[in-house]
């Protein structure tokens, strides 16, 4: 008797765990029943790209359409890396969409052909030649798009650095106010010449005045008071001409940059120095 009422327990127990262990067949995908479900998750997709989201959209995109089994959002993710590819002249985000258009066509020519039991039509069978239509576009679009990232990228590596040399045209007068720089520089420099000719000068003028000094060092002192005399000369003549036609040059380049049409002129006039003369010049403006 106790052997009859174990059994009775096992097998009550089995019977109990049965619904169980029965797998429940998965619901009817319809074309009802996807375009409904397809519409909410467009709408979360658009608000997505329409941040500048479009990875989080195709991926989005992705993961719906395995859940629902709708060839028609893995083919929105598919254009939604398109769109990315392009945006940000990306080649692994084309390829990408390469792999999930190649899935979408697995779908829809399993569609297309029939082959599909009652229980999945995601699409009605009038649809999917247009959605095959579409699905060609974006794969022509991707591999174009792929093939002239690439031709970007191979003349971007071919294509040699701009260097100094490679600038814009300069601004009118510019060469005018580097010359007239330069000329400056040249004519403080010479000034630096004539002011050391005069310090030479002098120090040979304290020698040549002073009663202790000999003859030798006498006429060696008149010697270096002639150099300096010459250097001061050279030096301050030099120096004016260039500092006059320096600046009237910077001038003449700044009025030419600012388009004035006024008139610059340069004027002889003497320089009178400690042993002689010289010619500068002086600027009208």
């Amino acid at each position: 008797m106790r052997r009859l009422t174990g059994l009775a327990l096992v097998l009550g127990m089995a019977l109990s765990s049965l619904p169980s262990l029965v797998r429940a067949s998965p619901p009817e995908v319809t074309p009802e029943s996807t375009s409904s479900a397809r519409f909410s998750i467009e709408q979360d997709g658009q608000k997505l790209i329409g941040a500048g989201d479009l990875q989080e959209a195709s991926d989005l995109y992705w993961a719906k359409g395995f859940e629902l089994r709708d060839p028609v959002l893995i083919l929105l993710a598919a254009e939604a890396l398109r769109d990315l590819a392009d945006r940000d002249r990306s080649i692994p985000a084309g390829q990408e969409a390469l792999e999930r258009l190649r899935i979408a066509y697995d779908m829809l020519y399993y569609l297309r052909d029939s082959a599909t039991s009652a229980s999945w039509q995601p699409i009605t069978s009038a649809q999917v030649s247009t959605v095959i239509e579409r699905a060609d576009r974006v794969l022509a679009e991707v591999q174009a798009l792929i093939s002239a990232i690439e031709q970007e990228a191979s003349a971007a590596e071919v294509a040699p650095e701009p260097t100094k040399n490679q600038r814009g045209k300069a601004k009118p007068g510019t060469w005018m106010i580097v010359g007239g720089a330069a000329l400056t520089v040249v004519g403080l420099g010479a000034a630096g010449l004539g002011a050391a000719g005069l310090s030479i000068g002098a120090a040979a003028q304290q020698d040549v005045e002073d009663p202790l000094v000999y003859e030798q060092e006498h006429r060696a002192a008149e010697q270096r008071g002639r150099q300096g005399n010459v250097l001061a000369g050279v030096g301050f003549a030099i120096a004016g001409v260039g500092i006059i036609a320096g600046a009237t040059l910077i001038v003449l380049g700044l009025k030419k940059r600012k388009g004035s049409s006024e008139s610059v002129a340069l004027v002889p006039v003497p320089v009178w120095l400690g042993s002689g003369a010289g010619v500068g010049f002086s600027g009208r403006f």
